[in-house]
């Protein structure tokens, strides 16, 4: 029994220590950014870039000349408002140097303005996938577990360092309150299990809560952006004209055609234009449709004798 319990002591530890090298060396590397080649890292903290670069990984840049940038290449571009990474779509040359213009995988359009070369801080060569730390399976396998494993190999062994009955233990209460009898042995409260967990949730907790503080705001939890922008709708009203001609005028007999043509201004085809034609109280309206070229004509016949107006 006590070496079933030795064995399954030194797995778990074993586990433990793997999964504080998984969280130590990124912190470390973000620290130290030169042990990779590096010159300098960032943690992604939008998703322009998914699924490329994910909110939460861990990405590191090389200083490089602007000449030497290339289309598809991922470039750190420092502004006045912060730290952006950006793929280059597009490399052109004028007056004032090099100009790229940019565009996130995850966007559809590229980016309103060309970048100039002064503002290119680096180049992306690599990045860690931290970013599962910022989901709720990584927060539970990696600050919650260990946080409740914790909290419970403690009171184990507080209930051991209180325990005072005599009697040999058996079964699973052995493996985990020892076997028990009259001798009694030095419980360290601080063992290796207990500060192998303990350094797992201060670099869990450490890694998160770096984005809060160099970005000032707790918006690098979600995947969201969200823009805002006014739009007007208005109604514009174009000056417009329409010529009115009769022929033959002015007189014609009983019976005869008359032919009325226009056209309106600007020109615009499928236009209805009614026409009214009116004699005393009597009063005909006819409809007419423009052509191409905004001109419409109607043939009408009068059937009234009198003075027509149209």
């Amino acid at each position: 029994m006590r070496g079933k319990v030795k064995t399954l002591s030194l797995a778990v530890k074993a586990v433990l220590v793997l999964v504080c090298l998984v969280m130590v060396i990124p912190s470390v590397f973000r620290l130290c950014p030169f042990l990779v080649g590096a010159d300098a890292s960032y943690i992604v903290l939008g998703g322009s870039m998914k699924p490329t670069l994910c909110p939460g990984d861990l990405a590191f840049s090389v200083k490089v000349n602007p000449s030497d940038v290339k289309v598809g290449d991922i470039v750190v571009v420092k502004t006045d408002s912060g730290v952006y990474m950006h793929r280059v779509l597009e490399k052109r040359l004028s007056g004032d140097g090099v100009l790229f213009r940019l565009k996130g995988d995850a966007n559809e359009d590229p980016d309103s303005s060309y970048v100039a070369g002064s503002q290119i801080a680096g180049k992306t060569i690599f990045s860690l996938p931290t970013g599962y730390l910022y989901t709720k399976t990584g927060y539970i396998l990696m600050v919650a577990t260990p946080l409740m494993l914790l909290a419970a190999n403690q009171a184990i062994k507080i209930y051991r360092l209180y325990d005072t009955r005599r009697r040999r233990r058996r079964g699973l209460k052995a493996i985990l309150l020892g076997n028990g009898g009259r001798r009694r042995r030095k419980i360290s409260i601080l063992d290796t299990t207990s500060t192998l967990l303990l350094i797992i949730i201060v670099a869990s907790g450490t890694h998160m809560m770096t984005p809060y503080f160099a970005s000032g705001s707790g918006s690098f939890f979600t995947d969201t952006e969200t823009s805002r922008c006014v739009i007007q709708v208005a109604t514009w009203k174009v000056s417009t004209s329409i010529s009115c001609s009769v022929d033959p005028n002015p007189t014609v007999k009983l019976g005869e055609n008359v032919t009325v043509s226009g056209c309106i201004r600007p020109a615009r085809k499928g236009v209805d234009v009614i026409l009214t034609y009116r004699v005393g109280e009597n009063v005909t309206k006819r409809t007419v449709k423009t052509d191409v070229n905004g001109c419409y004509v109607d043939v009408f016949t009068p059937g009234i004798p009198g003075n027509w107006t149209v």
